[in-house]
């Protein structure tokens, strides 16, 4: 081997090779270990939109239902509610839960003001399912 200055060593290499089929690091690239922050970059990003967005924050609302075409209901207990009215942007954000359909109504229905309009709101509910609602007399139980 003209033209090299080192000599090869054999026994060396023989122990590199060996440590290499090992597993073990000896030499190589250092690997960068990226730090998992949970998502945070997400909602700084997300928070930016918003402000962007001019969203104003909704305060007193204790809960808020989503019905699903499923018959679920999301429901949101004392969520955080955000608005930019003049976008029609709504923001809800909060611990959720699904639920049945059936589980949700008669609790609203206790909810709803004295005096409201049950026969109106009953005309809404047919009118909504477009009549697949059967026929009923009252609320109560």
């Amino acid at each position: 081997m003209a033209g090299h200055k080192y000599e090869r060593n054999e026994k060396k290499l023989a122990q590199l090779r060996a440590a290499a089929k090992k597993g073990s690091r000896v030499g190589g690239a250092r690997r960068k270990v990226k730090s998992n922050k949970g998502g945070s970059e997400h909602d700084q990003k997300l928070q930016q939109v918003l402000k962007k967005n001019k969203v104003q924050p909704l305060p007193g609302i204790e809960e808020v239902n989503f019905f699903m075409k499923d018959d679920t209901v999301v429901q949101f207990n004392k969520p955080q509610v955000q608005a930019a009215i003049q976008s029609n942007t709504f923001v809800i954000s909060g611990k959720h839960a699904r639920k049945n359909k059936n589980e949700i109504l008669p609790n609203m229905i206790d909810s709803l003001p004295q005096g409201a309009d049950l026969e109106k709101l009953k005309e809404l509910i047919q009118a909504q399912a477009g009549g697949n609602i059967p026929n009923v007399d009252s609320f109560e139980n």
